[in-house]
C-alpha cells in the first residue's frame, strides 16, 4: 500500500509587497498568482522556474 499525502504551504505578501504587486502590470500579477499556487502545492524549492 503507498500513501501519498498532500501538503499545502501557507505562502503570503508582506503588504508592502502587496501594495507594489497591485501596482504592476496585470500579466506579471497573472504569473505571481501562479507562482504562488505552485509554491502552495508544489513547495518552495522550484525547479521549472527560471531565476
Amino acid at each position: 500500500m503507498v500513501y501519498f499525502f498532500i501538503m499545502k504551504w501557507r505562502v503570503g505578501f508582506t503588504k508592502k509587497a502587496a501594495k507594489k504587486l497591485e501596482k504592476l502590470p496585470e500579466n506579471i500579477q497573472l504569473r505571481a498568482a501562479l507562482l504562488v499556487e505552485e509554491i502552495r502545492f508544489g513547495g518552495p524549492v522550484r525547479g521549472n522556474w527560471k531565476n
